[in-house]
């Protein structure tokens, strides 16, 4: 099984995202990709807690406490952060 998949590895926000709160929502913004990104609640709390010292496991157990009826959670977590990924905001150690 992969360390993904168990949940071992590690996000952390990329240095030079500017961060900015609208209307609840949180805005990323990396200027040198030139791309912005929003995220709801739940996907601000999931880049908050990308600080290089979680696990994936570590975040969705934070998560658990916040929300302990989502069954789905680790899907969700899982999506967001591939996500968060792919757009270049955070990567993996």
């Amino acid at each position: 099984m992969s360390a993904w998949r168990e949940g071992l590895v590690v996000p952390l926000r990329r240095d030079g995202v500017a961060v900015e709160t609208i209307e609840g929502e949180v805005l990323l913004y990396d200027a040198r990709q030139a791309r912005a990104v929003y995220l709801n609640p739940t996907g601000a709390v999931i880049w908050g807690l990308c600080d290089g010292i979680r696990s994936v496991a570590d975040i969705c157990n934070a998560l658990r406490e916040a929300y302990p009826d989502a069954a789905s959670l680790p899907a969700h977590v899982a999506e967001a952060l591939s996500s968060l990924k792919e757009s270049g905001f955070v990567h993996f150690d």
